[in-house]
Parts: C-alpha cells; structure tokens; sequence
C-alpha cells in the first residue's frame, strides 16, 4: 500500500513500533550504568514544571535537524505517557533529545511488532521533502 502511495506521488512517513518487557528494563538500566556524558552537559526529563521557553529550544532544535517536532504537551508527558530528555550545554542551551536507532532499541531488549503506521501528505505542500526523519 505505501508503495502505491508513493507511486501517486504522496509523501509518506513510516513509524514502527517497539516493546519490551522486564529483559529490555534491565538492559536500559546495564546501558545507562556504563555510560557516562561528558562533564559540560547535563540531561533532564521535560515535564510540567519545564519551563516553555526550553520546551520551545527544543522544538527548534528538531526542526534544526529537519525533524518535525511533537507537541509540547507530549514532550511534557501530558498528552500521552512517556518522556521526553534534553541534553543540555553549560549554558542551558539544549543540543539534543532523546531518541533511539533500532540498534539501540534491539541491544536493550526491546524488539519490533507488526504495529505500523504512516502519514500520507501531498507533497507539494511541503515542498517536496520529507517532514520527517
């Protein structure tokens, strides 16, 4: 069906989907025990107390890196559970948000499914490009 899509010229965007149980718990917690960042960053979880001016940094550091951005009430933990971390320089100013490739996802135990989904949208209306990566 995607390949159909395409085909009508319609931009098209895939999400897979990834779950894990206690097994992949224990090999995020492995992961992050040996890792350590470097001593000018720091990591934090965005939540309700963030402030809108840093959820807003890091809505534009996605877009920055042609990444469309969720919603600040999803980055948040409002809107849906789940979280969202932003790493941060010594000035406060964010230079990355979590985000995993599926080798990662795979190395903490965390397999694929058969859920998947797309968002179809015209192509004209963005230009020609992807809105996401």
């Amino acid at each position: 069906m995607l390949a159909r899509l395409e085909e009508r010229g319609l931009a098209t965007d895939r999400h897979e989907h990834f779950r894990g149980g206690e097994a992949a718990l224990a090999a995020s917690r492995k992961a992050r025990e040996d890792f350590a960042l470097p001593a000018d960053l720091s990591v934090s979880a965005i939540d309700a107390s963030t402030p809108r001016e840093l959820v807003r940094e890091v809505a534009e550091l996605c877009q920055s890196c042609d990444v469309m951005p969720v919603p600040g009430s999803i980055m948040r933990g409002q809107a849906r559970e789940g979280i969202c971390l932003v790493a941060t320089d010594r000035n406060g100013r964010p230079v990355a948000t979590a985000s995993s490739s599926r080798a990662l996802c795979n190395k903490l135990g965390v397999s694929a499914t058969d859920w998947i989904y797309a968002a179809c949208i015209d192509k004209e209306m963005f230009g020609g490009s992807s809105i996401t990566k």
